[in-house]
């Protein structure tokens, strides 16, 4: 649950930016390949913008996040 609430406030903090990005900036612990690994392995392309996702997105990535 706090996985998926730092992984939804970090998409969504900085309007219009990528997802890796915005998980960059919010997500500390990890480098922008992780990220963009994570997020294809949710099936989600790293250039996609966080706005886009929803919940079951982002508990998706977290997940994903969870096995680096």
């Amino acid at each position: 649950e706090t996985r998926l609430l730092r992984v939804g406030s970090a998409s969504l903090a900085q309007r219009r930016k990528t997802l890796g990005n915005g998980l960059a900036s919010g997500v500390g612990e990890f480098t922008k390949q992780q990220l963009a690994v994570a997020s294809e392995a949710a099936g989600f392309s790293p250039t996609v913008r966080g706005e886009t996702l929803d919940i079951p997105g982002f508990a998706a990535v977290g997940r994903e996040l969870l096995k680096l």
